[in-house]
């Protein structure tokens, strides 16, 4: 089940959408630095580890009138659903991060980050 999208929970997500409705296809090759250097700003604001810049890759392809954001490791996964875990290695080795209550995981083959919750007793 998807999320109501908020306004200024994601700061990637803003981005992308201010730059959609302003009829900009972000998935254009022209656009793909301006995006990347834009991020990494984003991360170097939130973000406490400096070395994001080795880690963020990710692409965009358009289908139709629909956009997907697709991260090629965890680490961007992450970072585009607004979470900046603290120590890469660890996460990018085990392919999961957790939380108090729960656990990412991402699948390398779909490019797809799951998340599961775990119960504390």
């Amino acid at each position: 089940m998807g999320k109501i999208y908020s306004w200024d929970e994601n700061p990637f997500q803003d981005f992308l959408l201010i730059l959609v409705m302003s009829g900009a296809d972000i998935s254009n090759k022209n656009l793909e630095v301006d995006i990347y250097v834009r991020f990494l700003t984003i991360l170097e604001y939130f973000s406490e580890n400096k070395r994001y810049d080795e880690y963020l890759d990710f692409e965009i392809k358009k289908n139709d009138i629909r956009f997907k954001v697709i991260p090629k490791n965890i680490l961007t996964a992450l970072w585009l659903s607004g979470i900046s875990p603290q120590n890469f290695e660890n996460v990018l080795n085990s392919n999961k991060f957790r939380t108090d209550n729960g656990e990412y995981r991402f699948n390398e083959k779909t490019k797809r980050l799951t998340y599961k919750i775990i119960e504390t007793k």
